[in-house]
């Protein structure tokens, strides 16, 4: 029989859904949140070191990590952004991640022109080299002729051709990671971020349903 971690909601999205923007709404409405990705300084992606401040050690990492735990009452619902096993350098420790894996997931829904829109917004202002050398880290889960792809409409300044190669790469990766999931762990809601205090409420609503 499964365990399920009923202490955590787990916010999932594909890249560029606003994940980490939505948790920081979701905290303002008094929800208890622990952003893994601020405790890291680094936003998950190959491209998430871009602008953020040098990466903690693993030991310090783990001790804020255990600090926010603890801090955090025992009897109330906890918000994290679903996150691959490593954030950078850091490695979320197994125990912990195992149980990020056996909790609710409120998955993200996002049409992929606003994903586009929001992931350019963010990085676009990046000069090529530094999007360049990213890229290149990403050659062998991408393929090299992916990847020359990528970096070739990065020469030629077209950014959207750029991005819809990585997009391909990551929704790919993504839906592979979530099938591992139990399904029944998974609720799919439509963001459209069009009004996101209403998305906000709207996914607060459900921890209800879940809990």
């Amino acid at each position: 029989m499964r365990f399920i971690n009923e202490r955590y909601r787990i916010l999932g999205g594909k890249t560029g859904s606003g994940k980490t923007e939505i948790l920081e709404a979701i905290r303002q409405k008094g929800e208890k949140v622990i952003c893994l990705e601020s405790m890291a300084h680094h936003k998950g992606s190959a491209f998430g070191a871009l602008g953020q401040l040098p990466q903690p050690t693993q030991e310090h990492f783990e001790n804020l990590l255990g600090w926010e735990l603890s801090d955090k009452p025992a009897n109330e619902i906890l918000w994290l952004e679903n996150e691959s096993r490593n954030i950078g350098c850091i490695k979320i420790p197994d125990p912990f991640f195992e149980q990020m894996r056996n909790a609710h997931v409120l998955e993200m829904e996002v049409d992929r022109k606003i994903r586009h829109a929001r992931i350019l917004a963010e990085y676009g202002h990046f000069s090529f080299e530094e999007l360049s050398d990213k890229t290149v880290k990403l050659q062998k889960r991408m393929g090299g002729q992916h990847v020359s792809k990528a970096i070739a409409c990065l020469a030629d300044g077209d950014k959207d051709g750029w991005l819809e190669l990585l997009l391909h790469y990551y929704d790919k990766t993504y839906s592979f990671s979530n099938d591992l999931r139990a399904k029944e762990l998974i609720t799919s809601v439509t963001i459209n971020w069009e009004d996101k205090a209403h998305d906000v409420n709207k996914l607060i609503s459900l921890i209800k349903v879940k809990g």
